[in-house]
């Protein structure tokens, strides 16, 4: 696996613009005490083993969140950057019906992806879309929800949508542990607007050309 530095970028850069929203939650009193149990995984595999250790299913997320109270290794959040590979729909798929309840929540990013030629046009800017997903259970079974669906927050002339990207605290706590945080704060909410992303879109781009030179 070779990585490119547009990819990096945004990866790296959105882990940061996500914990500095988490961080601002925290300023409400009755979510310190969870904003502190959630930390970044990274790329750790999420992966799956039989009683023999034989191994069932083994990925490695762009991003991940994990809970220190919680019992299991496997995160409640994920994101991933498309690039140059893979398919967000199937990845989300994948990790919902492998940890259904477990892994509750995927989001993907998708960066155009160009050949070399194309991308040294000076009129050429990558589009960037985002997609999210949430399972939760409804009456008798799991549901999956598509909160955005392939929503453009950067054009194909390198500007930012109107609009962001808005992602509930709890959904970055383990199922059977968000009963707990208190009612006045059940609706708190990420807000990452497109502008942001669009701008570290933009930084990755530069750092592009200059590899790509």
């Amino acid at each position: 696996f070779m990585a490119n530095p547009i990819h990096e970028w945004f990866k790296v850069e959105f882990g940061n613009a996500l914990d500095r929203e988490l961080d601002r939650l925290a300023a409400i009193p009755s979510l310190r005490p969870f904003r502190r149990k959630i930390h970044q995984g990274g790329h750790t595999f999420v992966r799956e083993l039989d009683e023999q250790r034989k191994l069932l299913f083994l990925r490695s997320p762009d991003g991940s969140t994990n809970y220190k109270d919680n019992n299991t290794v496997l995160p409640p959040f994920i994101f991933d950057v498309r690039w140059s590979h893979g398919d967000l729909h199937e990845a989300a798929e994948e990790y919902f019906q492998q940890f259904p309840g477990q892994v509750s929540t995927y989001l993907g990013f998708e960066i155009d992806y160009k050949g070399l030629a194309k991308r040294r046009s000076a009129d050429y800017h990558p589009y960037a879309r985002v997609s999210l997903w949430n399972m939760e259970w409804s009456g008798s079974r799991w549901t999956v929800s598509p909160i955005l669906d392939n929503e453009v927050f950067r054009s194909q002339d390198g500007k930012a949508a109107v609009g962001s990207l808005d992602i509930p605290f709890k959904w970055f706590i383990p199922l059977d542990k968000r009963d707990d945080i208190p009612e006045d704060a059940q609706n708190a909410m990420l807000s990452f607007d497109f502008k942001e992303l669009a701008a570290i879109v933009d930084e990755g781009e530069e750092m592009q050309r200059k590899f790509d030179a």
